[in-house]
């Protein structure tokens, strides 16, 4: 006879769900070159944001300077930062698809 209301044991921990969130999120990404994605998470493992390096709001994808080097103003560094100015003190973890992604401004 099967057991009732036996749990599954080979479900994700929270920290792979995120990071598998991360990694989904930075599907988005039309940078030719590199594709981050991030989720943003409090205490409680719930989900605060999530995002990935796109274009900013009101620039079309399309005439977005992708280059990686040239002028600055002429690249897509030009505005290169994670403005963390909406983080309450419940943020707790940011979970990112590229471990070496750097520069979070909290103000």
């Amino acid at each position: 006879m099967k057991e009732i209301n036996k749990e599954r044991k080979d479900y994700l921990t929270w920290d792979q769900y995120f990071m598998a969130i991360a990694k989904l999120s930075a599907m988005r990404s039309k940078d030719p070159n590199t594709q981050v994605g991030a989720c943003i998470v409090d205490k409680t493992n719930r989900i605060l944001s999530i995002g990935y390096n796109g274009a900013p709001n009101g620039f079309h994808d399309n005439i977005f300077p992708w280059d990686r080097e040239g002028e600055t103003l002429k690249t897509k560094y030009a505005g290169d930062t994670i403005d963390g100015s909406f983080l309450s003190y419940n943020a707790i973890g940011i979970f990112s698809s590229l471990p070496t992604c750097i520069g979070l401004q909290a103000k």
